[in-house]
């Protein structure tokens, strides 16, 4: 049996469609248990319009990773500056929004993460998008940790982002928010003995 599409996303234009179709499925499915057939269906397009737009699902999965990176990085920055506009309060405030995250129904751990354990050909595009959030991430701690002075901010934020993906993993792995306070309060000790 087809899913409709939403009635207003025939407004979209199909590019749009489809990746909000993949978006909805791969993270809440799962990538390889999600066919092109489950996505043509939801986004309400023919298969050779998906085809026509990605090639293949390879690419596609590519795309929604590279727009679910986009998308996540400028709500938790939002999110962050939100909760704490002094720089010295933002590394903290990071995990503040994790928290927040883990406490959302629909958390199904982070897609980038699954995307390593679901595709584990290093050749994957999607798996190089996976490595590119990541490191933006770590780039924005690294910034984090720059603004609010201290020295080896990089190193903090390799350590920052330890925490975060052990968090991100045990959140998915027991369905509890309270792994984003714990984070925090990790953070809390590794940013007291920074230098």
């Amino acid at each position: 049996m087809a899913i409709a599409p939403e009635p207003d996303a025939a407004a979209k234009p199909a590019r749009d469609r489809i990746l909000d179709a993949a978006a909805e499925l791969f993270y809440a499915q799962g990538i390889n248990s999600v066919g092109v057939d489950a996505i043509v269906a939801k986004s309400g397009v023919a298969k050779m319009t998906l085809y026509k737009h990605f090639g293949n699902k390879d690419q596609l999965i590519a795309a929604w990773l590279r727009r679910a990176s986009e998308g996540w990085r400028a709500h938790f920055e939002a999110s962050v500056n939100r909760i704490a506009p002094n720089p010295k309060d933002r590394l903290l405030a990071f995990f503040d929004c994790l928290a927040e995250w883990f406490a959302d129904p629909s958390f199904r751990g982070c897609a980038f993460i699954n995307c390593l354990s679901e595709l584990p050909d290093p050749a994957h595009p999607a798996r190089q998008v996976a490595a590119e959030h990541r490191k933006a991430v770590r780039e924005h701690l690294t910034r984090l940790a720059s603004e609010a002075g201290f020295k080896n901010p990089s190193g903090l934020a390799q350590s920052l982002g330890m925490v975060t993906d052990g968090a991100i993993v045990a959140a998915l792995a027991d369905a509890s928010p309270e792994h984003g306070r714990e984070a925090g309060r990790l953070a809390k000790g590794i940013i007291a003995n920074a230098k």
